[in-house]
Protein backbone atom coordinates (compact mmCIF):
# COMPACT_ATOMS: atom_id res chain seq x y z
CA UNK A 1 0.00 0.00 0.00
CA UNK A 2 1.21 3.77 -0.98
CA UNK A 3 2.82 5.52 1.54
CA UNK A 4 0.19 8.58 0.60
CA UNK A 5 -2.77 6.63 1.22
CA UNK A 6 -1.51 5.70 4.82
CA UNK A 7 -0.20 9.29 5.64
CA UNK A 8 -2.92 11.08 3.84
CA UNK A 9 -5.47 9.52 6.70
CA UNK A 10 -3.66 11.58 9.24
CA UNK A 11 -5.48 14.52 8.23
CA UNK A 12 -8.63 12.90 6.26
CA UNK A 13 -9.28 9.81 8.52
CA UNK A 14 -10.52 7.19 5.46
CA UNK A 15 -10.68 3.88 5.20
CA UNK A 16 -7.07 3.43 4.50
CA UNK A 17 -6.43 3.80 8.03
CA UNK A 18 -8.56 1.08 8.85
CA UNK A 19 -6.90 -1.12 6.46
CA UNK A 20 -3.71 -0.81 7.96
CA UNK A 21 -4.86 -1.82 11.21
CA UNK A 22 -2.94 -4.93 10.76
CA UNK A 23 0.27 -3.38 9.18
CA UNK A 24 1.37 -0.14 10.63
CA UNK A 25 4.74 1.77 9.37
CA UNK A 26 4.97 3.83 12.78
CA UNK A 27 8.72 5.78 13.27
CA UNK A 28 9.76 8.73 15.10
CA UNK A 29 11.84 11.77 14.15
CA UNK A 30 13.25 15.13 14.83
CA UNK A 31 12.74 18.23 13.14
CA UNK A 32 15.15 21.21 12.80
CA UNK A 33 14.05 22.69 16.24
CA UNK A 34 14.75 19.59 18.08
CA UNK A 35 11.01 18.90 17.82
CA UNK A 36 10.23 14.95 17.96
CA UNK A 37 7.28 13.92 16.02
CA UNK A 38 5.29 10.14 16.27
CA UNK A 39 3.34 9.24 13.45
CA UNK A 40 1.33 5.93 14.83
CA UNK A 41 -1.86 3.89 14.25
CA UNK A 42 -4.09 3.83 17.32
CA UNK A 43 -6.32 0.62 16.44
CA UNK A 44 -8.54 3.72 14.77
CA UNK A 45 -7.00 6.07 12.40
CA UNK A 46 -3.43 7.01 11.76
CA UNK A 47 -2.21 10.14 14.76
CA UNK A 48 0.65 12.61 13.98
CA UNK A 49 1.52 14.28 17.66
CA UNK A 50 4.59 16.44 18.28
CA UNK A 51 6.00 15.02 21.78
CA UNK A 52 8.35 17.64 23.69
CA UNK A 53 9.22 21.59 23.76
CA UNK A 54 4.92 21.89 24.55
CA UNK A 55 3.49 18.90 22.42
CA UNK A 56 2.20 16.43 24.39
CA UNK A 57 5.00 17.26 27.27
CA UNK A 58 7.27 19.89 27.96
CA UNK A 59 10.45 18.09 27.09
CA UNK A 60 13.05 20.12 25.97
CA UNK A 61 14.52 20.27 22.29
CA UNK A 62 16.32 17.22 20.78
CA UNK A 63 19.75 17.31 19.59
CA UNK A 64 20.20 13.60 18.52
CA UNK A 65 17.57 11.23 16.91
CA UNK A 66 15.09 9.67 18.63
CA UNK A 67 14.77 5.85 19.68
CA UNK A 68 11.46 4.06 20.31
CA UNK A 69 9.80 1.06 20.89
CA UNK A 70 6.01 -0.27 21.60
CA UNK A 71 5.33 -3.09 23.76
CA UNK A 72 2.07 -5.25 22.90
CA UNK A 73 0.54 -8.17 24.61
CA UNK A 74 2.58 -10.19 27.44
CA UNK A 75 4.33 -13.73 25.95
CA UNK A 76 3.04 -16.91 27.29
CA UNK A 77 6.42 -17.88 28.08
CA UNK A 78 7.46 -14.43 29.89
CA UNK A 79 8.57 -15.26 33.30
CA UNK A 80 8.09 -12.19 34.47
CA UNK A 81 5.40 -11.32 37.78
CA UNK A 82 2.45 -10.13 36.33
CA UNK A 83 2.86 -6.95 38.82
CA UNK A 84 5.86 -5.58 37.36
CA UNK A 85 4.80 -6.48 33.40
CA UNK A 86 4.48 -3.54 31.67
CA UNK A 87 1.32 -2.53 30.17
CA UNK A 88 0.83 -3.59 26.85
CA UNK A 89 -0.32 0.31 25.98
CA UNK A 90 3.49 1.07 26.72
CA UNK A 91 5.06 3.27 24.04
CA UNK A 92 8.32 4.84 24.93
CA UNK A 93 10.61 7.29 23.22
CA UNK A 94 14.08 8.70 24.29
CA UNK A 95 16.13 11.39 22.93
CA UNK A 96 19.71 13.18 23.60
CA UNK A 97 19.22 16.88 24.22
CA UNK A 98 21.16 19.82 25.62
CA UNK A 99 24.27 19.15 27.86
CA UNK A 100 23.84 15.31 26.78
CA UNK A 101 20.44 14.67 28.88
CA UNK A 102 18.83 11.64 28.04
CA UNK A 103 14.93 12.61 27.71
CA UNK A 104 12.21 10.02 28.50
CA UNK A 105 8.72 10.07 27.05
CA UNK A 106 6.40 7.27 27.54
CA UNK A 107 2.58 7.16 26.70
CA UNK A 108 1.11 4.53 29.47
CA UNK A 109 -2.64 3.95 30.64
CA UNK A 110 -3.53 6.92 28.48
CA UNK A 111 -1.26 9.70 30.07
CA UNK A 112 1.75 11.04 28.46
CA UNK A 113 5.16 11.67 30.72
CA UNK A 114 8.53 12.62 30.66
CA UNK A 115 11.55 12.16 32.71
CA UNK A 116 14.98 12.91 32.58
CA UNK A 117 17.58 9.25 32.88
CA UNK A 118 20.82 10.97 33.25
CA UNK A 119 22.86 13.83 34.63
CA UNK A 120 21.28 13.55 38.52
CA UNK A 121 17.69 13.12 36.86
CA UNK A 122 16.92 9.24 37.98
CA UNK A 123 20.71 8.34 37.72
CA UNK A 124 23.66 9.24 38.00
CA UNK A 125 24.82 8.38 35.21
CA UNK A 126 26.85 10.99 33.17
CA UNK A 127 25.73 12.89 29.53
CA UNK A 128 26.09 11.20 26.32
CA UNK A 129 27.90 11.69 23.68
CA UNK A 130 25.98 10.03 21.05
CA UNK A 131 22.73 8.75 20.31
CA UNK A 132 21.06 5.99 22.65
CA UNK A 133 19.91 2.65 22.08
CA UNK A 134 16.42 1.14 23.77
CA UNK A 135 14.49 -1.45 24.05
CA UNK A 136 11.76 -3.38 26.93
CA UNK A 137 13.96 -6.69 28.24
CA UNK A 138 11.37 -9.35 29.11
CA UNK A 139 8.41 -6.89 28.83
CA UNK A 140 9.07 -5.21 32.15
CA UNK A 141 12.99 -3.75 32.40
CA UNK A 142 13.48 -0.75 30.17
CA UNK A 143 16.85 -0.38 28.79
CA UNK A 144 18.81 2.74 27.71
CA UNK A 145 22.67 2.53 26.42
CA UNK A 146 24.72 5.46 24.91
CA UNK A 147 28.18 6.31 24.93
CA UNK A 148 29.60 8.96 26.99
CA UNK A 149 32.24 11.51 25.97
CA UNK A 150 35.09 9.28 27.83
CA UNK A 151 33.81 5.99 24.99
CA UNK A 152 32.42 4.64 28.61
CA UNK A 153 29.17 2.87 27.68
CA UNK A 154 26.27 3.84 29.68
CA UNK A 155 23.42 1.53 30.58
CA UNK A 156 20.91 2.28 32.82
CA UNK A 157 17.88 0.48 32.92
CA UNK A 158 14.52 0.16 35.16
CA UNK A 159 13.50 -2.71 37.14
CA UNK A 160 10.26 -2.73 39.34
CA UNK A 161 10.06 1.16 39.24
CA UNK A 162 13.92 1.43 40.40
CA UNK A 163 16.36 2.50 37.96
CA UNK A 164 19.93 2.01 37.87
CA UNK A 165 22.81 3.09 36.18
CA UNK A 166 26.33 1.55 35.16
CA UNK A 167 28.87 0.88 33.26
CA UNK A 168 29.42 -1.95 30.73
CA UNK A 169 33.01 -1.48 29.13
CA UNK A 170 36.35 -0.57 30.14
CA UNK A 171 36.09 -2.03 33.56
CA UNK A 172 32.63 -1.91 34.31
CA UNK A 173 30.56 -4.98 33.69
CA UNK A 174 33.65 -5.97 31.14
CA UNK A 175 36.85 -4.82 30.03
CA UNK A 176 36.07 -4.71 26.68
CA UNK A 177 37.65 -0.99 24.93
CA UNK A 178 35.63 2.21 24.96
CA UNK A 179 33.58 2.94 22.29
CA UNK A 180 34.14 4.94 19.24
CA UNK A 181 30.70 5.11 18.01
CA UNK A 182 27.22 4.22 18.60
CA UNK A 183 25.77 0.95 20.23
CA UNK A 184 23.06 -1.23 18.59
CA UNK A 185 20.95 -3.80 20.77
CA UNK A 186 18.88 -6.20 20.47
CA UNK A 187 16.90 -8.64 23.06
CA UNK A 188 16.91 -12.12 21.88
CA UNK A 189 14.75 -14.59 21.74
CA UNK A 190 15.74 -16.85 24.55
CA UNK A 191 15.47 -13.87 26.79
CA UNK A 192 19.05 -12.44 26.74
CA UNK A 193 20.39 -9.06 25.29
CA UNK A 194 23.32 -8.35 22.55
CA UNK A 195 24.73 -5.49 22.62
CA UNK A 196 27.24 -3.90 19.38
CA UNK A 197 29.55 -1.23 19.25
CA UNK A 198 32.86 -0.43 17.22
CA UNK A 199 36.25 1.05 19.44
CA UNK A 200 38.56 3.58 18.30
CA UNK A 201 40.36 1.00 16.13
CA UNK A 202 37.01 -0.57 14.12
CA UNK A 203 36.85 -3.55 16.15
CA UNK A 204 33.63 -4.50 16.48
CA UNK A 205 32.70 -5.12 20.33
CA UNK A 206 29.77 -7.57 21.38
CA UNK A 207 28.80 -7.90 24.59
CA UNK A 208 26.02 -10.39 25.90
CA UNK A 209 24.01 -10.59 29.20
CA UNK A 210 22.71 -13.97 29.96
CA UNK A 211 22.75 -16.48 32.79
CA UNK A 212 22.95 -13.10 35.05
CA UNK A 213 26.00 -12.03 33.70
CA UNK A 214 27.64 -10.02 31.52
CA UNK A 215 30.36 -11.39 28.66
CA UNK A 216 32.40 -9.34 25.54
CA UNK A 217 34.40 -10.07 22.64
CA UNK A 218 35.59 -9.08 19.79
CA UNK A 219 33.82 -9.82 16.55
CA UNK A 220 36.53 -8.97 14.15
CA UNK A 221 40.03 -7.85 13.17
CA UNK A 222 41.42 -11.59 14.34
CA UNK A 223 38.91 -11.35 17.26
CA UNK A 224 36.20 -14.31 16.39
CA UNK A 225 36.33 -13.75 12.98
CA UNK A 226 39.53 -11.76 10.17
CA UNK A 227 36.80 -9.96 9.26
CA UNK A 228 38.15 -6.11 8.67
CA UNK A 229 37.60 -3.27 10.58
CA UNK A 230 34.61 -1.08 11.11
CA UNK A 231 34.02 2.50 9.53
CA UNK A 232 30.12 2.72 10.92
CA UNK A 233 28.29 1.64 13.32
CA UNK A 234 27.10 -2.18 13.10
CA UNK A 235 23.71 -3.24 12.98
CA UNK A 236 21.73 -6.21 14.71
CA UNK A 237 18.92 -8.27 13.43
CA UNK A 238 17.58 -11.51 15.31
CA UNK A 239 17.00 -13.95 12.06
CA UNK A 240 15.36 -17.18 12.27
CA UNK A 241 16.95 -20.24 14.21
CA UNK A 242 17.87 -18.31 16.93
CA UNK A 243 20.80 -16.56 14.50
CA UNK A 244 22.14 -13.49 15.88
CA UNK A 245 23.46 -11.27 12.49
CA UNK A 246 25.54 -8.14 12.94
CA UNK A 247 26.00 -5.79 9.65
CA UNK A 248 28.45 -3.06 8.72
CA UNK A 249 30.51 -1.32 6.38
CA UNK A 250 34.27 -1.14 6.02
CA UNK A 251 35.94 1.92 5.09
CA UNK A 252 36.41 0.99 1.52
CA UNK A 253 32.64 0.54 1.76
CA UNK A 254 32.48 -3.32 1.48
CA UNK A 255 29.96 -4.16 3.52
CA UNK A 256 30.36 -7.57 5.92
CA UNK A 257 27.91 -9.78 7.37
CA UNK A 258 28.55 -11.92 11.06
CA UNK A 259 26.24 -14.49 11.88
CA UNK A 260 25.98 -16.90 15.08
CA UNK A 261 24.62 -19.58 14.59
CA UNK A 262 24.58 -22.58 16.72
CA UNK A 263 27.00 -20.81 19.35
CA UNK A 264 29.32 -20.20 16.18
CA UNK A 265 30.41 -17.10 14.27
CA UNK A 266 30.73 -17.38 10.28
CA UNK A 267 31.64 -14.04 8.20
CA UNK A 268 30.97 -13.05 4.66
CA UNK A 269 31.05 -10.21 2.03
CA UNK A 270 27.76 -9.04 1.07
CA UNK A 271 28.73 -6.63 -1.84
CA UNK A 272 31.39 -6.12 -4.79
CA UNK A 273 32.43 -9.54 -5.67
CA UNK A 274 31.17 -11.28 -1.99
CA UNK A 275 27.88 -13.11 -2.11
CA UNK A 276 26.46 -10.37 -4.39
CA UNK A 277 28.01 -8.22 -7.04
CA UNK A 278 26.09 -5.53 -5.98
CA UNK A 279 28.32 -1.69 -5.95
CA UNK A 280 30.15 -0.08 -3.08
CA UNK A 281 28.30 1.21 -0.14
CA UNK A 282 28.64 5.14 0.88
CA UNK A 283 26.84 4.65 3.77
CA UNK A 284 25.73 2.36 6.60
CA UNK A 285 22.95 -0.68 6.42
CA UNK A 286 19.73 -0.69 6.73
CA UNK A 287 18.56 -4.01 7.81
CA UNK A 288 15.10 -5.75 8.33
CA UNK A 289 13.97 -9.47 8.53
CA UNK A 290 10.45 -10.38 5.99
CA UNK A 291 8.54 -13.50 6.46
CA UNK A 292 9.97 -16.78 7.25
CA UNK A 293 13.19 -14.78 8.30
CA UNK A 294 14.24 -13.53 4.70
CA UNK A 295 16.87 -10.88 5.76
CA UNK A 296 16.99 -7.65 3.75
CA UNK A 297 19.70 -5.30 3.63
CA UNK A 298 19.02 -2.04 1.81
CA UNK A 299 21.66 0.72 1.52
CA UNK A 300 22.79 4.17 -0.11
CA UNK A 301 25.64 3.06 -2.72
CA UNK A 302 27.95 5.31 -4.08
CA UNK A 303 25.94 7.02 -7.10
CA UNK A 304 23.45 7.38 -4.77
CA UNK A 305 20.77 5.09 -5.44
CA UNK A 306 19.60 2.68 -2.99
CA UNK A 307 20.89 -1.00 -2.96
CA UNK A 308 18.83 -3.62 -2.06
CA UNK A 309 20.33 -7.36 -0.64
CA UNK A 310 18.21 -10.20 -0.12
CA UNK A 311 18.73 -13.41 1.71
CA UNK A 312 15.92 -15.75 0.59
CA UNK A 313 15.81 -19.89 0.59
CA UNK A 314 19.45 -19.76 1.14
CA UNK A 315 20.40 -17.65 -1.67
CA UNK A 316 21.36 -14.10 -1.80
CA UNK A 317 20.39 -11.81 -4.31
CA UNK A 318 20.66 -8.02 -5.22
CA UNK A 319 19.10 -5.13 -7.26
CA UNK A 320 19.09 -1.69 -7.19
CA UNK A 321 15.69 -0.18 -6.34
CA UNK A 322 14.90 2.03 -9.33
CA UNK A 323 11.94 3.47 -9.89
CA UNK A 324 12.49 5.70 -13.39
CA UNK A 325 11.57 8.94 -11.33
CA UNK A 326 12.68 8.86 -7.53
CA UNK A 327 15.30 11.51 -6.58
CA UNK A 328 19.04 10.50 -5.54
CA UNK A 329 19.22 9.44 -1.61
CA UNK A 330 21.67 12.37 0.09
CA UNK A 331 20.84 10.22 3.40
CA UNK A 332 19.63 6.93 4.81
CA UNK A 333 18.06 4.47 4.33
CA UNK A 334 15.39 3.55 7.18
CA UNK A 335 13.52 0.26 6.47
CA UNK A 336 10.44 -1.75 7.69
CA UNK A 337 8.23 -4.09 6.53
CA UNK A 338 4.43 -4.07 6.62
CA UNK A 339 1.69 -6.03 4.90
CA UNK A 340 4.59 -8.08 3.16
CA UNK A 341 5.79 -5.34 1.48
CA UNK A 342 9.12 -3.94 1.85
CA UNK A 343 8.88 -0.19 2.69
CA UNK A 344 12.42 2.01 2.33
CA UNK A 345 13.09 5.88 3.28
CA UNK A 346 14.91 8.56 2.71
CA UNK A 347 15.92 12.09 2.52
CA UNK A 348 16.85 13.48 -0.45
CA UNK A 349 19.58 16.42 -1.40
CA UNK A 350 16.11 19.07 -1.09
CA UNK A 351 15.94 17.14 2.43
CA UNK A 352 11.94 15.92 1.33
CA UNK A 353 11.06 12.28 2.36
CA UNK A 354 10.71 9.96 0.08
CA UNK A 355 9.63 6.50 0.32
CA UNK A 356 10.31 3.24 -2.06
CA UNK A 357 7.87 0.34 -1.67
CA UNK A 358 7.52 -3.10 -3.18
CA UNK A 359 9.21 -6.39 -3.43
CA UNK A 360 12.02 -8.45 -5.58
CA UNK A 361 11.77 -5.94 -9.04
CA UNK A 362 8.69 -4.46 -8.26
CA UNK A 363 8.86 -0.89 -6.79
CA UNK A 364 6.98 2.64 -6.58
CA UNK A 365 7.97 5.40 -5.33
CA UNK A 366 6.74 8.67 -4.03
CA UNK A 367 7.54 11.74 -1.73
CA UNK A 368 5.61 11.73 1.14
CA UNK A 369 5.93 15.43 2.36
CA UNK A 370 4.06 16.35 -1.45
CA UNK A 371 1.40 19.16 -0.99
CA UNK A 372 -1.74 18.53 0.69
CA UNK A 373 -0.91 14.73 0.69
CA UNK A 374 0.66 15.28 4.43
CA UNK A 375 1.77 17.96 6.39
CA UNK A 376 4.59 17.61 8.04
CA UNK A 377 7.69 19.11 9.49
CA UNK A 378 10.82 17.67 7.75
CA UNK A 379 13.07 15.31 9.38
CA UNK A 380 16.39 16.10 9.61
CA UNK A 381 18.09 13.11 10.87
CA UNK A 382 16.90 9.46 10.63
CA UNK A 383 13.76 7.59 11.18
CA UNK A 384 13.28 5.23 14.00
CA UNK A 385 10.53 2.41 13.25
CA UNK A 386 8.46 1.12 16.06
Amino acid sequence: MRIRSILVSIILITPAAVAMADCPVNFVYRDAKGNVHDFHFDGKAWQKLQLNNGGMTAAPAASGDPSAFALGAPSFFSFASPRWILPADHRDFSYVGANGDLHHIFHQGGKWAHDLLNNAGLTSAPPSAGQVAATAFNLRQLTYTFRDPDGNLQHIASFEENWHGYRLNNGGRTSAPRAGGDPAILEGEDRDLDLAYPDAAGGIQHLHWGHGSWTARQLNLGGITEAPAAAGNPILLQGADHQLHCAYRDISGNLHLLTRAKAKWNHVQLNNGGTTSAPLAAGDPAGTVGQGGQLDWVYRNQDASLQHLFLKEGKWGSEELATGGAPSAASGPWIRYAADTLHAFYLDAQGNLQHLSGLQGKWSAERVNEGAHVTMALPVGGLKFY
